[in-house]
């Protein structure tokens, strides 16, 4: 600010009616001659150094005419110029240094000596992990040094984290696709999201011999790049106000700055819909009443609760092998004091598969016990009649395995807009002369299949009739979403002891199962079997953040959530010769990857990024289909063909992202 403009200010503040324009009276008379009393500043940047030198000797002695080519000039105007001229730059550059907006401008170097100001530092990135699988025909000692690498078809390098060693007989307990196998848990040789590939993109072994193939059977994660000053700026911009636990700015700045990993972070407390974990019920009726007496009659919130969702790409595959199974298993539960004992290491993501295991050895038999719910429903016609009777309409359930399966009376399926409808035929207005209806087996649903891309679910095609007559809301369009109650099928599911402490490491989990599992009425009673599931160490870890004496509310009690994913999958058909298939796929994961929860994921704006892209015609319709995790640990498959709001607590994850060029 000149020194003029500092006059103004305080004249401006102190009356603002006064006219301190150039050339004004105010000007003449009073601002004009301070800025003679005061002189010129010969640090402001469009001040005349030269000129300023030349009139500060004339005022000294009026006889003196400093001008190029005079001795006065080359001894004392021409070196006073080059050493306030410095100065002057210098003190601009300082300005600027201390100036956050204007980062953009500034190097790396200068930025991070802004950052360190506010006690930040520049994330540096992070190196991408995995597992790498490698299979051999027979059971085999292998020792595998952290000097072997392993690497893509594009020559990424993944070194082991550790020297391992397997023996022949741990490895003998390992058996898939007629190949026993070792895993080895592998870091990028650099940090970056280029590594950051998909599974089964690792297919190279150096340093390793008398193996078959190998591979990554899931995607490589974690890596991060170096932060940039727009990044880091916006760092700055949080971190400034707040740095405690109490508020949601200070805890988003604490978890992003002491966990790398995390890549957005949202907290929910006692004024947010979202929280159920601090509801308390309150009972009007007489104590030890049972029945419909024993319900609450409303509940207050205590609002000591806060909830820490974080992004997080970890989601590390586990396995538990247990043997002689029962029908229902607690996989970790929790007490009234808030402790937890657990089987498996939380938090739960989701359970992928449950394998059953040969029952001397432990080992893979390739056979599985199917989920038991639908991974979801939906309407797969218009349904009609509702108007003037019941509405009728075909439902399609889908499930990720041929899943033996009974129609029965009882299934009572929920639209999402909340009306009700029964299997055609075996219901009528009296529930008594209901019939029972039709069985699939899990041989015959394996003939029905519904792909997309390359994910293949099984399927299950029922009529089913409205409860309600005469209500033209009962004509629900296709692709609605049900839900279904009394499912008749076989094999196994997830139960949460508190749907509120879901995907945290303080849920209890159990997991049970039908008496039989297939068409033979096999038991499931006896069985050893190998329940594979993901987790997150970066929620573990954040929990333990959370709770630390250094960082803790006292006053609340805070928990580490995983968001609830929606693993995403699409399929997409184009033309375009300068848009690669590899391309196009990466094209997709990053627009998935880059949406936030409450956002809106839209269908026409992944179709106009490829045409933007290169594509020339893509094909319609573009079916993305979700496969929502919900923390009543139910999952419900979306079809989205317009348009769809992702949940404030819920995010993308990448599921089978394919294209084909025509």
């Amino acid at each position: 600010m000149s020194t003029r403009d500092y006059i103004i200010e305080l004249i401006s503040s102190w009356n603002s009616e006064i006219d301190t324009s150039e050339g004004s009276d105010f000007d003449e008379k009073v601002i004009q001659p301070l800025l003679d009393y005061l002189g010129t500043d010969p640090f402001e940047e469009d001040t005349n150094i030269i000129t300023f030198l030349q009139e500060k000797i004339k005022a000294y002695d009026s006889s003196i005419n400093p001008v190029p080519g005079t001795a006065i000039y080359d001894l004392l105007v021409g070196p006073l110029y080059l050493i306030i001229a410095a100065l002057r730059r210098e003190i601009a550059n300082l300005r600027r240094s201390g100036d956050i907006s204007a980062y953009q401008s500034l190097t790396e170097e200068a930025m991070d000596a802004l950052a360190s100001n506010f006690l930040l530092s520049r994330r540096s990135g992070t190196k991408a992990t995995t597992t790498v699988r490698v299979y051999f025909t027979n059971p085999t000692n292998v020792t595998i040094l952290p000097t072997a690498y392993f690497s893509t078809s594009d020559d990424l390098k993944f070194y082991p984290t550790s020297t391992v060693q397997v023996t022949s007989d741990q490895m003998a307990l390992n058996f898939e696709d007629g190949f026993y196998y070792a895993d080895i848990s592998v870091e990028a040789e650099e940090a970056g999201t280029a590594y950051n590939v998909g599974a089964n993109s690792i297919v190279n072994a150096i340093g390793l011999t008398g193996y078959i193939k190998v591979t990554n059977p899931y995607p490589v994660i974690n890596g991060t790049d170096k932060e940039s000053n727009e990044e880091l700026y916006q760092r700055i911009l949080d971190s400034i106000t707040e740095r405690t636990p109490t508020t949601e700015r200070g805890i988003r700045t604490l978890v992003m700055e002491n966990f790398p990993y995390v890549q957005y972070v949202n907290v929910v407390g006692a004024s947010d819909p979202e929280m159920t974990r601090d509801l308390v019920p309150i009972y009007t009726n007489i104590p030890g009443a049972t029945g419909e007496a024993a319900y609450p009659d409303y509940y207050i919130k205590t609002g000591n609760k806060i909830d820490v969702y974080a992004l997080t790409s970890d989601h590390q595959p586990r396995s538990l092998n247990l043997a002689s199974i029962t029908t229902e298993i607690s996989l970790s539960s929790r007490d009234d004091d808030g402790n937890v004992t657990s089987l498996i290491d939380l938090p739960l993501i989701r359970i992928i598969d449950v394998e059953i295991l040969d029952p001397a050895t432990l080992s893979s038999t390739g056979i599985y016990i199917p989920r038991r719910d639908p991974i979801g429903i939906r309407a797969i016609t218009n349904f009609t009649g509702g108007e003037v009777g019941k509405a009728q309409g075909t439902v399609r359930m889908l499930f990720t395995r041929p899943t033996y399966l009974s129609i029965t009376p009882d299934m009572v399926f929920t639209a999402s807009n909340g009306y009700q409808y029964v299997p055609l035929g075996a219901y009528s207005q009296d529930p008594d002369s209901a019939q029972p209806g039709q069985v699939i087996g899990a041989s015959q649903m394996d003939t029905q299949r519904e792909i997309y891309g390359n994910i293949t679910y099984y399927y299950y095609d029922i009529q089913v009739q409205s409860l309600a007559a005469g209500d033209a809301n009962t004509n629900v369009p296709a692709y609605t979403s049900f839900t279904v109650s009394e499912i008749d099928a076989k094999g196994w599911w997830v139960e949460s002891q508190d749907s509120a402490y879901a995907f945290s490491t303080k849920e209890g989990i159990t997991i049970k199962f039908t008496e039989t599992y297939d068409d033979l009425n096999t038991p499931v009673e006896g069985l050893s079997v190998r329940i594979i599931y993901e987790t997150s160490e970066t929620i573990t870890d954040l929990q333990n953040f959370l709770e630390n004496d250094e960082y803790r509310c006292v006053v609340a009690d805070p928990l580490a959530k995983a968001y609830e994913p929606i693993y995403t999958h699409v399929h997409i058909d184009y033309r375009g010769d300068s848009l690669s298939e590899e391309y196009a796929v990466e094209l997709i994961q990053n627009f998935l990857l880059s949406l936030t929860p409450g956002e809106d994921l839209e269908v026409s704006d992944l179709i106009n990024l490829l045409y933007r892209s290169g594509a020339s015609y893509v094909s319609l319709p573009v079916y993305v289909l979700l496969e929502y995790h919900r923390s009543d640990r139910k999952i419900e498959t979306i079809v989205v063909t317009d348009s769809y709001t992702i949940p404030r607590t819920s995010h993308p994850m990448l599921g089978t992202i394919s294209t084909r060029k025509l």
